[in-house]
């Protein structure tokens, strides 16, 4: 996964916070064809710092 595409779910996740990784995928299908939900979930945690939190 790209900066580029980083940059991309950062902007969406702090305009949505409550988000999920499959919504991400399914808004931004050219741009995360080849990734799975749970590598979205990987980047989003461990490269952008943002923890699941529970509604």
């Amino acid at each position: 996964m790209s900066k580029r595409t980083l940059k991309v779910l950062q902007r969406q996740v702090e305009a949505e916070p409550g988000i999920t990784a499959k919504e991400l995928k399914e808004k931004n299908p050219q741009l995360l064809q080849n990734v799975s939900v749970r590598t979205i979930q990987r980047r989003l945690k461990d490269d952008l710092c943002y923890a699941h939190r529970a509604p």
